[in-house]
């Protein structure tokens, strides 16, 4: 091999969409798609009760999952945040998986952080409130 000739820049263009910190070219479109994805794979399992998913923007659509879930038996909940985090859709590079009451918004931050810091009880490893498992 020959080399006759060889060009640099110092500051180079970077063409194409490398991977970074949030937002950036590609996060919010493979939230949608990661979040559509998921969705359809849990209504496939039967799981009832699924109001919602969404795979957040911030966790560059594939780390922070979110699922919004109308709870009707007892382990409900587990079942959702277990089922959801072995789906093959959800489980490449997945770190968290929130699962929250059906009238929180799984598609906002605010609200499932919100979900998170009420409705929860660190000490005692589970909800601050019984569930109204059975009522509307």
């Amino acid at each position: 091999m020959n080399i006759e000739r060889i060009y640099h820049r110092h500051n180079p263009i970077q063409l194409g969409a490398p991977p970074g910190k949030p937002p950036h070219d590609y996060s919010y479109m493979r939230s949608v798609m990661k979040s559509a994805m998921i969705h359809d794979a849990l209504v496939a399992t039967g799981l009832p009760g699924l109001e919602g998913v969404w795979a957040h923007e911030v966790g560059g659509g594939r780390q922070l999952l979110a699922v919004a879930v109308h709870q009707q038996y007892p382990g409900h909940v587990r079942q959702t945040g277990l089922l959801t985090a072995s789906l093959p859709s959800a489980a490449y590079m997945n770190k968290f998986v929130v699962v929250v009451d059906h009238d929180v918004d799984p598609r906002s931050l605010n609200d499932v952080m919100w979900a998170v810091c009420t409705r929860t009880d660190p000490r005692r490893g589970h909800r601050s409130h019984p569930p109204h498992v059975g009522q509307p």
